[in-house]
């Protein structure tokens, strides 16, 4: 039961004097319907209270009308209700929005928010909306803390989301070598989770550029998340060290309660529909524009194809996807025992068949008591997957007048179609899955010598294996020139770490307060990658490996251990809750360095400042204020996720049939490289938190100036040296923006209750010091590294429309001139900033509203003033037309003399200026990301079964974009141009239960 020793008294010392009236009910949790256990139910300025009992229940004698009763719980906002004339009063506690609630803070556990010196952002229980079916937790945080920005990098299901927070503090990979990871650390709940996204060097055999990357976040049942944490500043991270630089993200799982055992079932169906498709040329219109390039080519129009064949390619390999979810969830205890068992199973169809996920999950948490000082803890989470991947939607562009299959009903596998699969017969004659196992656990045993002392000691381990089947038909282009190939690929992933822990809080019986925790840990990650190939099947259908001879097969494989030995520890003051100071330092030594690299510290200096609690400022704050704070923060973080043996030297076995003295030689293929060392991050961080009326309104800002020092970049070495590059810290780069986050919640008396979080940020970059000049910027790379400029910063060539004269493209060069020189606007030299592939600002606006058992929510996230490079060859004036399907927008091409037009005359010779600003647009948008209805059937009475909780729900997510663009009825605009793969909207409805 939660309740405390005041609420005892109460109960105990309770005697009714000339009671008039009987009251009655039941209290629930607004989230769950579940009834509360122990809530004080207290008449306002007496003694005379009770609380409830196991099934929430509750009956006190009060004295009249005009009595007011007082609702208590741990965790939840207290509500006053006036008694009136009712004789029963059911009421749901909502969970406490003001500043005296806890968060997750890492090593120190939870903290109340008054304590906390660094920048910590959590999203709670109520706040994530788990009912909502998203396929992984980054999807969930999306557009709820100021300065976290995701993206997606392909809508796919299963595939990672690319997350950052306060922006990109290593350089990005411009396709020179590897780069720094970007991503921040999770940490399951004590237990960090695997980088998917963490590049090897490129040609290397621990390079895994050929395997398809699934979301490890994916593997985590929402269902079973209690909140999301995000560590944003040094002060906040520094305890964590190497990994620390992109920031940290710490999930929280749901724990049981003790008292009555609880079932609960949750069930939702769903289907989508995409929005915003990209327009393509029919039949029709694909002949009329194709033989006009023709014609002006100097060619036969006939060549354009038949005018008798109408496909529609998109709807060809394109469904209605649907999607279930089903969780399942028993918990309870007592005698200090406590546990939670969850089941879930989910099945997501993707637009796009033969691109489906399904996956189930399993988790365990177990709290022991095992003697009054000494707990155990444990938490075990196995999740399985499969994941399809035959990815068709890669054929939107394929011609309309061409046939899928012959006139003898066989698939269409000609010309065309000689060396690009049919689509059609890619979805039926190939394959392409993969399945996932993947497991994380910890066991935590916490011991209590005295009570100001608290020992704990953990180990976690997070193991993955994935294996991969991929076979390209010798029946179709994909695999005719083969003969067939077979690629089976095996990826194994384990990570294990051990960590012991003490913290001392002495009570000094004064307004000084002291606290100290040091620490070490280990951790060791092994890899084990294996990829077999085949060709040449004897038969089609006979897809295995063993049917071919040595002489058609090979295996790769490669395995690499890492390990990293860190100790840290922390040092806190307070002077009466007012003043605070928080020194925390971690030295880590990595096995991915050499020599002097090796090893490092990293540490953070924090202070923060409750000024509403100076007995000069009490009730006095200006602007009606109860709840002011500043905080500041500097240290030093580092960034250790740079792939695998990137400092040591390494050997690649050369095998021939020629061979040096029937001896296989093998050859240096990377260079020792011990002066390799850590990126690291100084950070500055300052806070100003302010509140009104116990919390309802609430205000954070906060300015953030972060330097990356030792930077890695892939630098070009002389060819005589035998190698073509070199990985080296040469990069200085700043980062720095502001945040800003504001929120309102109703409390008290009312059936009718509002909250609402809006939240803002700007973040910019500057390249301080690089030892080269300026990255070269030619090919597909539109960024450019140049020192005083945004690293995110994309150069190209204006383009100014086209010659009404001749319908000729015209650039417009550096100095001002107009030119129709291909080569000139071509030339690197020529460049300009067209714009910034990150946004100026972004954020999101979550609003949520409840009437009585009604409840309505509603999210929006914006962005704005990012530059988007859409694919070039959804346009290309004549170019490919014979090749790609295109856009409907060349339909306003460029005819005859006069038009004014951004289409120039349709030519098979037409240039590629793939640079152009023309393929550039301004992404700036609104998203409507999701609506849901719900009703708490409980609270109206309605109980089947005696079920305790009966809660319906009814969302859309994804309800659509809203950009800023000058759109064209008909034609195609950056909505339509975003996305290669198409976003998709899709409705569900649910129902949850519980006993």
């Amino acid at each position: 039961m939660r309740y405390s020793f005041f609420y005892f008294l109460l109960l105990w010392s309770y005697t009714p004097v000339g009671a008039q009236q009987n009251v009655r009910g039941q209290v629930t949790d607004e989230a769950e319907g579940y009834p509360l256990i122990g809530v004080a139910v207290q008449e306002s300025g007496t003694g005379n209270g009770v609380i409830t009992d196991f099934d929430g229940n509750y009956e006190l004698e009060v004295a009249g009308p005009d009595a007011v009763l007082i609702f208590s719980y741990v965790g939840k906002a207290s509500q006053e209700v006036r008694v009136g004339r009712q004789a029963v009063i059911s009421i749901r506690l909502v969970g406490d929005l003001q500043l005296a609630e806890v968060v997750v803070t890492g090593y120190r556990g939870a903290q109340e928010v008054k304590d906390l010196v660094g920048s910590y952002v959590e999203i709670g229980e109520e706040e994530l909306a788990a009912d909502r079916p998203i396929e992984s937790l980054d999807q969930l945080i999306e557009g709820r803390v100021a300065g976290v920005r995701v993206e997606t990098l392909t809508g796919e299901p299963g595939l990672p989301i690319r997350v950052q927070i306060r922006g990109q503090s290593s350089l990005p990979n411009t396709g020179t070598g590897i780069s720094a990871s970007t991503q921040p650390l999770y940490i399951l709940d004590g237990v960090p989770l695997f980088d998917v996204l963490e590049t090897n060097t490129t040609g290397t055999v621990f390079s895994d550029g050929n395997n398809q990357r699934l979301n490890p976040l994916a593997l985590i049942n929402p269902d079973d998340i209690a909140s999301v944490t995000v560590l944003k500043d040094a002060s906040a991270t520094a305890l964590y060290g190497a990994d620390a630089a992109n920031g940290v993200i710490l999930i929280t799982t749901k724990q049981g309660q003790s008292g009555q055992q609880r079932i609960s079932l949750s069930a939702n169906y769903g289907f989508g529909q995409t929005i915003n498709e990209i327009q393509f040329l029919n039949t029709e219109q694909y002949l009329e524009l194709a033989r006009e390039t023709l014609f002006n080519s100097g060619q036969n129009p006939e060549l354009a194809g038949p005018s008798d064949v109408e496909t529609n390619w998109r709807e060809l390999v394109q469904q209605n996807p649907q999607n279930v979810d089903l969780d399942l969830a028993l918990s309870g205890g007592n005698g200090g025992t406590t546990y939670r068992l969850t089941a879930g199973y989910s099945q997501l169809e993707s637009v796009h068949i033969g691109n489906g996920l399904q996956q189930a999950n399993l988790n365990l948490n177990l709290n022991i008591p095992l003697g009054e000082r000494l707990r155990l803890s444990t938490r075990f989470s196995g999740a399985y997957q499969d994941k399809q991947g035959l990815r068709s939607f890669d054929v939107f562009s394929f011609l309309p007048n061409l046939p899928v299959r012959l006139a003898d009903g066989s698939f269409n596998n000609d010309g065309f179609f000689i060396n690009r699969p049919n689509p059609v017969a890619l979805l039926e004659q190939n394959e392409n899955y993969q399945n996932s196992f993947s497991t994380n656990a910890q066991v935590t045993l916490e011991y209590r010598p005295i009570n100001s002392l608290k020992f704990r000691l953990l180990g976690g381990l997070d193991r993955s294996s994935r294996d991969q089947f991929q076979y390209a038909s010798a029946l179709n282009g994909s695999g005719r020139s083969r003969n067939g190939f077979l690629r089976l690929a095996n990826n194994s992933n384990l990570q294990w770490i051990t960590n012991g822990q003490l913290v001392w809080t002495p009570d000094s019986g004064s307004d000084h307060h002291f606290s100290a925790l040091l620490g070490g840990e280990l951790q060791r990650q092994n890899r084990f990658q294996q990829v077999s190939t085949g060709k040449d099947f004897p038969f089609d259908d006979l897809r295995r490996l063993d049917v071919l001879p040595n002489s058609e097969t090979a295996v790769s494989e490669s395995r690499f251990v890492r390990a990293k030995a860190s100790l840290y520890g922390e040092l806190s003051y307070d002077y009466d809750y007012r003043y605070y100071l928080k020194l925390n330092a971690r030295r880590d030594a990595s096995s991915i360095f050499g020599g002097d690299q090796q090893a490092d510290l990293f540490w953070a200096l924090g202070a923060s400042w409750n000024f509403s609690q100076e007995p000069a400022l009490v009730g006095n704050l200006p602007f009606g204020m109860d709840y002011g704070k500043l905080r500041a923060s500097y240290g030093i973080t580092g960034n250790s996720r740079v792939g695998v043996y990137t400092s040591a030297g390494l050997y690649t076995q050369e095998f021939s049939d020629e061979q040096y003295g029937d001896q296989i030689p093998i050859i240096v293929s990377t260079p020792v490289n011990e002066l390799l060392g850590w990126e690291r991050k100084r950070q500055t961080n300052f806070g100003l938190d302010l509140g009104w009326r116990d919390g309802r309104y609430g205000l954070s800002f906060e300015f953030y100036n972060n330097l990356t020092i030792d930077g890695l970049y892939t630098f070009d070495t002389p060819l005589e040296t035998g190698f073509s590059t070199i990985l080296a810290n040469a990069v200085s780069l700043r980062n720095w923006g502001y945040e800003l986050s504001l929120r309102y919640a109703t409390q008290g008396q009312g059936r009718l209750k509002w909250s609402t979080s809006f939240n803002i940020a700007h973040n910019r970059n500057r390249l301080i010091e690089i030892t080269q000049e300026e990255a070269p910027r030619s090919g597909a790379n539109t960024l450019a590294l140049i020192e005083g400029g945004n690293i995110n910063d994309v150069y190209g060539i204006p383009f100014v429309g086209v010659d009404p004269d001749n319908g000729i493209s015209l650039f417009r060069l550096p100095d001002g001139t107009i030119t129709s020189d291909v080569d000139a606007a071509q030339d690197p030299r020529n460049f300009v900033r067209l714009g910034r592939a990150v946004p100026n600002f972004f954020g999101g606006w979550h609003h949520r509203f409840s009437y009585g058992a009604w409840g309505l929510t509603f999210q929006l996230n914006f962005s704005y003033g990012a530059t988007d490079r859409i694919d070039p060859l959804t346009f290309t004036d004549g170019r490919q037309i014979l090749i790609n399907n295109q856009s409907v927008n060349q339909l306003d091409r460029w005819q005859q003399p006069g038009d004014i037009t951004e289409v120039p005359r349709l030519s098979l010779d037409n240039p590629p200026v793939s640079r152009s600003s023309r393929y550039f647009y301004e992404l700036s948008y609104i998203q409507f990301s999701t609506l849901s209805l719900d009703c708490n059937l409980a609270q109206l009475g309605l109980k089947p079964f005696g079920l305790a909780q009966l809660k319906a729900f009814a969302l859309v997510n994804n309800l659509g974009y809203l950009y800023d663009d000058e759109r064209v009825a008909g034609r195609n605009g950056v909505a339509e141009y975003r996305f290669t793969f198409p976003q998709q909207r899709a409705y569900t409805l649910g129902i949850k239960i519980g006993w």
